[in-house]
């Protein structure tokens, strides 16, 4: 139990910490020149408000890239699909099963009878 004590005073000081850095950061941007800005800028980079700001722009790159692969690895699993089922099932049904439209289905048809002659 002690122990539990000794450690809740330095994380309320981080976080009073964080909280000032982050209110200087604020009248910086407000009051100084780009210049003078600039300055505070490099600073504030090398304490931890500086390193939760870039972490944070790395969570949401992170994420959005991991959006973007994944939505790009559906499409793919689609498309391949549809070329596997071309010979099988009709370019309608297959455009409405993996929602695609009937133009890209048309087209992947269009690519296999040509690279088949």
């Amino acid at each position: 139990m002690a122990e539990t004590h000794l450690h809740a005073p330095a994380r309320v000081f981080q976080n009073e910490v964080q909280k000032i850095e982050a209110v200087i950061y604020a009248m910086a941007e407000k009051f100084l020149e780009k210049m003078d800005l600039e300055e505070v800028m490099e600073e504030i980079s090398m304490t931890r408000l500086g390193e939760m700001l870039v972490n944070k722009g790395y969570g949401e790159g992170y994420d959005k890239g991991y959006d973007i692969g994944h939505s790009r690895g559906v499409e793919e699993g689609k498309l391949d699909a549809a070329r596997n089922l071309l010979g099988q099932v009709s370019p309608d049904i297959l455009a409405k099963t993996l929602e695609l439209p009937l133009d890209t289905i048309l087209k992947l048809k269009e690519e296999q009878e040509s690279s088949s002659k």
